[in-house]
């Protein structure tokens, strides 16, 4: 958005499906929820990564299993 000097902003970094996690903002901070006075134009990306998840798999007696990406 375009704001004036001296406005105070917050910016909220919200994934977009579950399976997202942020990791931080293009500037170092990790704080998800930031609330800042913008004194310049300024530039802000934020960084997210996949979530993993483990998946244990098993057979109860004789058979088989696969699992496909």
């Amino acid at each position: 958005g375009v704001y004036y000097p001296g406005t105070e902003v917050t910016v909220r970094a919200t994934p977009l499906t579950a399976c997202d996690e942020f990791v931080r903002w293009s500037d170092g901070s990790t704080e998800a929820v930031r609330t800042f006075t913008l004194e310049h134009d300024t530039t802000l990306r934020a960084e997210f990564r996949r979530r993993l998840f483990n998946l244990r798999v098993s057979t109860d007696g004789h058979g088989s299993a696969t699992v496909r990406r």
